[in-house]
C-alpha cells in the first residue's frame, strides 16, 4: 500500500514540475524531505483529489443536465410543490387534531376569591359574611355518544389530507409538464441557434462569392447588395435565436429554483419519438384512474356525504361522563359565636368526588341542521356533475393532443425530407454559380428555401414532444414509451 501511494505521490510531483516548467510557473508546492511527509502529502493530495472529482453533482462537467436532471431537480427544489408538501402535513396534524375527541378532555382551575359584604338584612347567610374562599378541582369528560359525529368529523379530516394529497401530485404533474415544455422548447431554440449561424456562415461565402463575380463584372452591384441585406437578416436572426436560448435557460432555472449559472449547459434529444401507439379510449381510462384532480373530486363528494352526517348527526343525544375532584377551603374574618356568647371558627374544608352522566338532546334548532344537511346534499350533484364535465374535458384534450401528435409526425418526416432536398438544391445553386450557370439570386432563394425547411423540422419536432407531454398530463401522468 506504501508503494503505491509513494508512486502516485512521485507521478504527481513529475506532473507539477512538468507544468512548472512548461507555463513558467510558481506552483508553490515543494518536495516534502522524509518519507512520512511524502506519505502525508500523498494521503492528503489524494483526498482533495477525490473530493474534487465526486463532491459535485453527476452532471457537473459534463456535457450538461439531460431532462431527467432537471425533473429531479425541479420536484425537489419547487417552491409551489414545497407549499403542497406542507399543505399535506398540514393535513396530518388535522388528522390527529380529529383524533383527540375520541379521548377525554381533563381540565383544572384554581380560584381565589376575597368577599367583603357592605350591607344585609335579615338573617346572615354564612356564603355572604366577610371570608377568603381557595377553590381547586380537576375534571375528566368523556364523550359516550354523539351521534357518529366525532367519528364522521374524524374521517372528513383524512379525507381533507387525501384532497391535499392529491393537490400535491397535480402540482408536481404540473411542474414537470412545465419543466419537460421548456426543456424542449430550449432544444429546439439551440437548434434554431445551430441553423442561424450555418446560414450566417453560407451567407458570408455567398457574399464574397458576389464581390469576387462583381470585381469580374459577372453580375451586378445590385446582387452584391442584396447578398449582404440577406447577410444582415440572417445574423440578426442568429442575435435573437441566441436570446432565446437566453431566456429558455432563465425559465428552465427557474422552475428548478436555481439561480442561471452560465457554466451549466443543457442537452437532450430533441427528435426523441414514442414507438407505442395509445388510443383515445385507453388514454381515457388511464386519466380516470390516475388524474389527481379526478380523486379530488371523488373524495370532496364523499366528504360533502360525512359532512351531511355531521349535520343530521345534532339531532342525535350527546352523553358524556364528567367525574371530578374538588377541594374548597373557605376562611371568614369573624368566628361564629352560640347563644351563651361563646365564639367557635366556622373556617371549613370540603374535599369531595363527583360523577355523573349527562346526557342533552337538540330538538329543535329552527331547522338549521336540516338546511345544512340539504347544502351538502345539494353539493353532492354539483361535484357529480363536475366530475362528468371534468371526463368531456380530458376526453376532449386528449383527442386534440393524439391529434397533434399524428400530425407533427407526419409534418417530422416530411420536413426531413423537404431540409434533405433543400440542402440538395442549395448545394447545387452553389455549384452552378461557381460554373457560371446561374445567379446570385438564385442562390439566395435556395439558401432561403434551406433555412424554412429546417425551421419547419425544428417546429414539427418541439410541437410533437410538446403534444406528448400534454397527453402525459391529461392522462394523469403516464409514462409513455421514448419519454426521456
Amino acid at each position: 500500500m506504501f508503494r503505491y501511494i509513494h508512486f502516485l505521490y512521485e507521478s504527481l510531483c513529475n506532473s507539477l514540475k512538468s507544468l512548472k516548467f512548461c507555463c513558467g510557473l510558481s506552483l508553490g508546492v515543494d518536495r516534502p524531505r522524509t518519507a512520512r511527509g511524502r506519505y502525508v502529502f500523498s494521503v492528503l493530495l489524494g483526498v482533495v483529489m477525490g473530493i474534487s472529482v465526486a463532491g459535485g453533482p453527476v452532471w457537473a462537467g459534463s456535457a450538461g443536465m439531460t431532462l431527467a436532471d432537471c425533473l429531479d431537480i425541479g420536484l425537489k427544489n419547487n417552491p409551489a410543490l414545497k407549499a403542497a408538501v406542507h399543505n399535506v402535513a398540514a393535513g396530518e396534524l388535522d388528522i390527529k387534531a380529529a383524533r383527540a375527541d375520541f379521548f377525554p378532555f381533563v381540565t383544572s382551575s384554581f380560584t381565589i376569591t376575597d368577599l367583603r359584604s357592605i350591607n344585609s338584612k335579615g338573617m346572615s347567610q354564612d356564603d355572604y359574611l366577610d371570608q377568603e374562599k381557595r377553590a381547586f378541582n380537576i375534571r375528566m369528560v368523556q364523550v359516550l355518544y354523539a351521534g357518529a359525529r366525532i367519528l364522521n368529523t374524524y374521517k372528513r379530516a383524512g379525507m381533507l389530507k387525501r384532497i391535499a394529497q392529491a393537490e400535491l401530485r397535480l402540482e408536481q404533474m404540473e411542474v414537470a409538464y412545465r419543466i419537460e415544455t421548456s426543456f424542449y422548447t430550449l432544444m429546439k431554440y439551440k437548434q434554431d441557434v445551430i441553423i442561424a449561424r450555418e446560414a450566417v456562415n453560407r451567407l458570408v461565402e455567398s457574399v464574397k462569392s458576389a464581390e469576387a463575380f462583381f470585381k469580374r463584372e459577372l453580375i451586378r452591384y445590385a446582387d452584391v447588395l442584396r447578398a449582404q441585406l440577406e447577410l444582415t437578416d440572417a445574423r440578426d436572426t442568429l442575435v435573437v435565436a441566441e436570446n432565446n436560448v437566453n431566456r429558455g435557460r432563465a425559465q428552465l432555472f427557474a422552475l428548478m429554483n436555481m439561480t442561471v449559472d452560465p457554466e451549466i449547459g443543457f442537452t437532450g434529444d430533441p427528435d426523441q419519438r414514442r414507438s407505442e401507439q395509445n388510443t383515445h379510449d385507453s388514454c381515457l381510462r388511464m386519466a380516470m384512474a390516475n388524474r389527481p384532480d379526478i380523486k379530488n373530486l371523488y373524495d370532496q363528494i364523499e366528504m360533502a356525504g360525512k359532512d351531511a352526517k355531521i349535520a343530521m348527526g345534532q339531532y342525535l343525544p350527546k352523553v358524556e361522563l364528567d367525574v371530578g375532584y374538588y377541594d374548597v377551603d373557605t376562611d371568614y374574618d369573624d368566628p361564629g359565636r352560640y347563644a351563651n356568647g361563646r365564639t367557635y371558627s366556622k373556617d371549613q374544608r370540603n374535599r369531595y368526588w363527583s360523577a355523573g352522566i349527562t346526557a342533552r338532546w337538540n330538538f329543535f334548532d329552527g331547522g338549521k341542521a336540516w338546511y345544512q344537511k340539504g347544502k351538502h346534499q345539494a353539493q353532492i350533484r354539483r361535484l357529480t356533475a363536475l366530475v362528468q364535465d371534468a371526463k368531456n374535458m380530458l376526453s376532449t384534450n386528449i383527442h386534440n393532443a393524439l391529434y397533434a401528435m399524428r400530425d407533427a409526425e407526419q409534418r417530422i418526416e416530411s420536413a426531413k425530407a423537404a431540409a434533405s432536398e433543400a440542402r440538395e438544391y442549395y448545394a447545387s445553386e452553389k455549384h452552378l454559380l461557381k460554373a457560371g450557370l446561374s445567379t446570385v439570386p438564385d442562390l439566395l432563394y435556395a439558401q432561403d428555401r434551406l433555412i424554412q425547411a429546417e425551421g419547419r423540422r425544428n417546429r414539427s419536432i418541439l410541437d410533437y414532444r410538446l403534444a406528448v407531454s400534454e397527453l402525459k398530463l391529461f392522462t394523469g401522468g403516464a409514462t409513455f414509451d421514448g419519454d426521456h
